[in-house]
């Protein structure tokens, strides 16, 4: 009896790592959207991250200079995620607008039903003003 016992702990630990395991998704990016500042020197990338089908798609917004590219991290501007209501693109990303001012001031308008992780204000000399709104009474993408 203590042998059968002793295998069904192994192999009841055996399948725990496994399913574990197998819970360890790496999370990928889509590029979904680029917008250049006037001069050409800075670049936004928005894109999707998708993590796998237990979790939302959450949408990134990265500022990078000259021919960098977005790496497997987060946005360094702006992240969100929207739900049931806010709306989302076909590739999971929310409805958002980038306008260009001038080089050091751009605006970032997005769904006002987004849940935001991060707005970050300044970066590297770049002033970021953001601004919501409803696409219900807004025409927007």
């Amino acid at each position: 009896m203590d042998l059968l016992r002793k295998s069904c702990l192994w192999v009841m630990l055996f399948l725990g790592l496994s399913i574990s395991a197998s819970g360890c998704i790496s999370c990928g990016n889509t590029l979904y959207y680029t917008n250049q500042s006037k001069d050409g020197s800075r670049t936004i990338f928005v894109y999707v991250k998708n993590c796998g089908a237990t979790t939302p798609f959450v949408t990134h917004i990265s500022l990078l200079r000259g021919d960098r590219e977005i790496k497997n991290d987060g946005g360094n501007l702006f992240t969100a995620a929207g739900d049931q209501e806010a709306a989302l693109s076909g590739l999971g990303a929310m409805a958002f607008e980038i306008i260009w001012k001038d080089n050091d001031h751009v605006i970032i308008r997005y769904d006002a039903k987004a849940r935001v992780f991060k707005k970050i204000e300044e970066l590297d000399g770049l002033r970021i003003q953001y601004e919501t709104f409803d696409l219900r009474l807004d025409n927007h993408p």
